[in-house]
């Protein structure tokens, strides 16, 4: 090892991976500044493997796993809580251990990547596989590694560019790739260079006397040296004050802002409308902050804990000070065990509020709340700072102003306006310049709105808490706490804008967060930018929206941003348009602008507006909010220099939404009639959510979309993606001539399947591609709800099981209850992921009886669950505003014949469970009551057969969540699940009736084994194994954990048996 040192000591490394280190758990090893962590060898097969940081380093790093035998690896994480890192080293000893000992060894490496995954860890392996995965001569393990590296989406380094050298094992003329770097994107990234020592300058080696010669005999395997961009910062630092504002600060606050210089100010006719903005926002803003109170963060315990921690601490400076002493050491351990009680029930109670806050704000959880919920509960994600980015030319760039250029340079070409070139273009860009002067004229003529108080308290109200701040540090609490003094000040702002007056330059200062969305973090097109605006503006945003609200109508087909309105309305024309298409041919043409927002046409947005029924007057002032700005960009590495840009449509602010449906809506009106018939009476245009337009019927309709397509581009600056724009064509005869059309970026085709609004169509006019991607979603909810289930410790099952059924359970199955049918095969697959999410959650094995499992914990099949759902959905349309939902349904309600329908589907299963009365009209809380009663009735009768049928659900009474799953631990829990439900390793529940191994009576059953001479442990009757009493379960747990040893003793073939001796 002295070489080994040597190296260390020359090229001080913030990190040192050995890998084979030969070292017995009895062998000191330091590297003087280092902190090593070591996963030693115990038998002369093993290798071990060691991992030293940096002492610096050490109060970040925690070595979280490591297993031997197989695979010997080593886990550490390095967590400062603005960067996460995971990195593993591993060994794989052998390849000839067999195929299926080396699919458990990377199935091991894939667990502990999986856990650093779903803990927003950016995640490295480095290790000798002993796998080759040359195109020539790939061995066993080598397959296997690649798909482990393909599944997780991995990066082998040694592939990439950033890799110097190639062999990392040379042994005289022998060379082979044994060793290797593998990395999740994110890392990836992070990775400047990768250096395999193939010249062994770097390599470790032995001296070695031969023939009267010293020698330097080095190590077959290179060494691996990686160049890395993370910065961990300095650890230890003192906590940063922060200006907490509560109720009473906020109070102090409101009290601050009735000094009348705020409104002299704002009343001064000196100065210009920009000049007194920015002087009564200073003022605001420096009221805010006075108001304040400074205070230290706290560590995030709650007062129970900190109380528990100090009394720990206390407890153990006495035994410190006196020595060991067991009434103290017993007393130690109980504090222990409280301090992780009741860190259990913090975080169970954090993911409760945050679902029932969520709940609250949103009337339930729909599918995309679930990750909402659980960025609440992790806090918010920081994007990982990549801060290398690609040019134009695909050159990689690393200097901090080159990386600058690149951002401000693509934000600018982006976002500046776009003018036509042909002439065609040139007469509709006059065209709109005639219609825009005329909506001014006429708006210089129109009475100017009236803004009240009434007016802004009801929009601040609504506005949300913990939001990102503007370019001037304000926040939508300032809005919140300044009470009627704050409405005040806005309405004399908001009504001198409205007569006229300039919009202040503070309004026009915009900084645009430039995010990830997918892909390649060094590619720009993967990026996207959220603008930030000012606060005070997306205020009068909200007003002048209330007002147009009043009269603009935007189609019943455009179904984004519009209030009542959402992708309910768009799946269910197009999924009953695709059940039609069993009894006829039908097209689906599925476009996507490219890039929408950014480039839409701002004054063509404008006329499209008024033409939508927006009054002149509000028009204008829209245009006013979006004629300049003055933006930076967030970046990485700090912020660009300000750009000016005129004329364009601001992303993420109120009124941009509204602006993007109004111009793409007019798809139905550019060019020839796009139209399906989907019933005597009842028609649909082309759909759209807010820039996704979907066309569908007949191939005539199919190519009218098309040209529509076309026509928007030539005449609304419009760019449709052809890696987005496909044809669908449901029911698709063999050797038919596919539809093909030219737009501008190339040519659109047909396609076999296609992703729309987060439901997969094919051209089968079947559901199988979308139940492959929801049991993909429910392996990575399950695994997400697992994580937050393992932190809450001695909560871990109600957190899990709670987490699940409040929110998992809508994110995995979500549009499901939209599908106009299912048939068996689907309800099976349905129910399938269902339960198997479940008995993962329980620990349970997969052959566990589905229904017992659901008995136990209460939780609806998912059958119950959907159908509740459409029964919900069908009573919110039938008595909702007028929405295209609801017209296909009262279409449907009118043809009773026709069976496979969404509403006689749905109607089936209200007349199933017997739910009386008449739908329309009635209030939604005796409606929700009804379909309530009818289910939990049919599930009761349900289980009770299944109770009759399955020997194994002998032992269960009801259907309802049992109290012992709450208040025991995982293991108990899981126990007591397995004896209830006849899953623990008795012959009888595995159909064999042989006699018992331990008494020799009788047949070895549950119930024998409760009651057995043989075993030393309190006896256990049905009866208490059926009790839901507390006492008589933890004696049922002592019982059979005493079982279940002497059953493993058993099967191991030995003969010690925990219990009384046999004859």
């Amino acid at each position: 090892m002295s070489s080994v040192l040597s190296i260390v000591d020359e090229r001080r490394p913030d990190m040192i991976i050995l890998i084979e280190t030969w070292l017995d758990e009895s062998e000191k090893f330091e590297i003087k500044g280092y902190k090593p962590y070591r996963n030693d060898r115990r038998t002369s097969n093993g290798g071990g493997v060691l991992i030293a940081v940096k002492e610096h380093l050490e109060p970040i790093t925690k070595k979280v796993s490591m297993t031997k035998g197989n695979l010997e690896s080593l886990w550490i994480t390095l967590n400062n809580k603005r960067h996460k890192i995971k990195i593993g080293a591993v060994y794989i000893p052998k390849e000839n251990i067999g195929r299926n000992k080396l699919e458990e060894a990377f199935k091991e490496i894939e667990k502990e990547v999986e856990l650093g995954i779903i803990g927003d860890f950016q995640t490295m392996v480095v290790g000798d596989t002993n796998s080759k995965i040359e195109s020539e001569g790939e061995s066993v393990g080598g397959k296997i590694q690649k798909e482990m590296v393909e599944r997780l989406n991995f990066t082998i380094t040694n592939e990439t560019d950033k890799c110097q050298g190639k062999w990392t094992r040379i042994e005289g003329e022998c060379k082979s790739r044994l060793d290797y770097v593998m990395t999740c994107e994110r890392a990836e990234n992070s990775i400047i260079s990768m250096q395999i020592d193939e010249a062994k300058i770097w390599t470790p080696c032995r001296l070695k006397k031969q023939n009267g010669e010293i020698r330097q005999i080095y190590s077959d395997h290179t060494a691996i040296m990686v160049e890395c961009n993370w910065t961990i910062g300095e650890c230890g630092k003192k906590k940063q004050q922060y200006t907490r504002h509560g109720p009473a600060e906020m109070k102090r606050f409101e009290e601050m802002l009735k000094d009348k210089k705020f409104k002299e100010v704002l009343n001064n006719a000196k100065e210009g409308m920009s000049r007194r903005y920015e002087q009564w926002s200073e003022m605001v803003a420096q009221a805010y902050e006075n108001a304040g109170k400074k205070v230290t963060p706290r560590n995030g315990q709650s007062k129970e804990e900190r109380l528990l921690n100090q009394k720990y601490k206390n407890l153990r400076k006495i035994q410190n000070q006196q020595g060991e002493d067991k009434n103290l050491t017993e007393e130690i351990q109980k504090v222990k065990e409280e301090i992780l009680e009741a860190e259990g029930r913090r975080i169970n109670n954090t993911v409760v509020r945050a679902v029932q806050e969520m709940k609250k704000k949103n009337g339930g959880i729909d599918q995309a709340k679930f990750w909402e919920i659980h960025k609440k509960i992790t806090q918010r994600r920081r994007e990982t700072q990549t801060t290398s980015i690609k040019d134009k030319e695909g050159n990689r760039k690393d200097d901090k102003q080159e990386v600058l250029k690149v951002y401000k340079e693509f934000y600018e070409e982006l976002l500046t306006p776009k003018e036509y070139t042909t002439e065609r273009g040139k007469q509709q860009e006059r065209l709109i310049a005639e219609n825009f002067e005329e909506i001014i004229k006429t708006a210089t003529k129109q009475k100017p709105m009236e803004i009240t108080t009434m007016t802004i308290n009801r929009i601040i109200e609504k506005l949300k808490k913990r939001k990102a701040p503007d370019r001037e540090q304000w926040r939508n609490e300032m809005l919140i706490g300044g009470g009627t003094e704050i409405e005040e000040h806005l309405r004399i702002i908001f009504n001198q804008i409205s007569n006229g007056e300039e919009i202040p330059q503070a309004w026009q200062q915009v900084k645009i967060k430039s995010i990830h969305k997918k892909g390649s973090t060094l590619e720009m097109n993967n990026r996207r930018g959220i603008f930030i605006t000012n606060v005070v503006s997306k205020v009068w945003e909200k007003v002048l929206l209330e007002r147009m609200n009043q009269t603009m109508k935007i189609d019943i087909n455009q179904n984004g941003g519009q209030k009542g309105r959402g992708t309910l309305d768009n799946l269910m024309a197009i999924l009953s348009i695709q059940q039609m298409a069993k009894h006829r041919e039908t097209y689906i043409v599925f476009a996507d602008a490219k890039k929408c927002f950014d480039r839409l046409w701002l004054k063509d947005c404008i006329k499209d507006l008024k033409d939508a029924g927006v009054r002149e007057a509000e028009a204008r002032q829209v245009f006013k909010l979006n004629k300049k700005c003055q933006i930076i960009i967030d970046t990485p590495v700090g912020s660009t220099q300000e750009i000016e840009i005129g004329e364009i449509v601001k992303q993420g602010t109120v009124l941009g939404p509204q602006l993007c449906c109004a111009s793409t809506m007019m798809v139905n009106k550019v060019g020839p009639g796009i139209v399906t018939s989907m019933a005597p009476g009842l028609q649909v245009n082309a759909l759209a959510y807010v820039d996704d337009i979907a066309g569908a019927g007949s191939k005539l309709a199919a190519e009218n979309t098309l040209k529509a397509l076309k026509e928007m581009e030539e005449t609304k600056k419009f760019t449709f993606s052809t890696s987005k724009t496909k044809i669908l064509h449901i029911g698709k005869k063999k050797n038919e001539e596919e539809l093909s059309f030219e737009l501008r970026e190339g040519m659109v085709r047909e396609c076999q399947e296609y992703k729309y609004l987060g439901t997969w169509l094919n051209q089968k006019g079947n559901f199988s591609r979308q139940l492959q991607e929801i049991e993909q979603r429910a392996g990575k909810i399950a695994g997400v709800i697992n994580c937050h289930g393992q932190k809450a410790i001695s909560m871990e099952l109600a957190t899990k099981l709670f987490l699940y059924t409040e929110t998992g359970t809508n994110s995995i199955f979500g549009d499901v209850e939209l599908w106009p049918a299912l048939t068996k095969t689907d309800w099976e697959s349905l129910e399938s992921i269902h339960t198997s999410n479940i008995k993962k959650f329980l620990g349970l094995p997969v052959t566990t009886p589905s229904w017992g499992v659901l008995a136990e914990t209460g939780i609806w099949p998912i059958k119950a669950t959907i159908n509740y759902k459409r029964l919900m959905v069908l009573h919110n349309i039938v008595n909702g505003k007028e929405r295209l939902a609801k017209t296909i349904v009262e279409s449907q309600m009118t043809r009773k014949y026709d069976e496979e329908s969404w509403y006689s589907a749905t109607w089936r299963i209200a007349e199933k469970l017997k739910i009386p009365g008449e739908l329309r009209g009635l209030p939604k809380s005796n409606w929700k009551r009804q379909v309530k009663e009818a289910t939990r009735k049919e599930i009761q009768e349900e289980v009770r057969r299944e109770i009759k049928t399955k020997k194994k659900l002998r032992f269960l009474t009801n259907f309802e969540e049992k109290t012992y799953l709450n208040v025991n631990t995982q293991a108990d829990a899981n126990l007591l699940l397995r004896v209830r439900l006849n899953m623990i390793k008795a012959k009888a529940n595995y159909g064999d009736k042989g006699t018992c191994r331990f008494c020799s009576k009788e047949e070895e059953s549950t119930e024998h084994l409760g009651e057995c001479e043989e075993i030393d442990a309190e006896k256990v009757t049905v009866d208490e194994i059926k009790s839901g009493n507390q006492e008589s379960l933890k004696k049922v747990v002592r019982r059979y954990r005493m079982v279940e040893k002497m059953l493993q003793v058993e099967e191991k073939g030995g003969d010690a048996i925990y219990g009384k001796s046999r004859n």
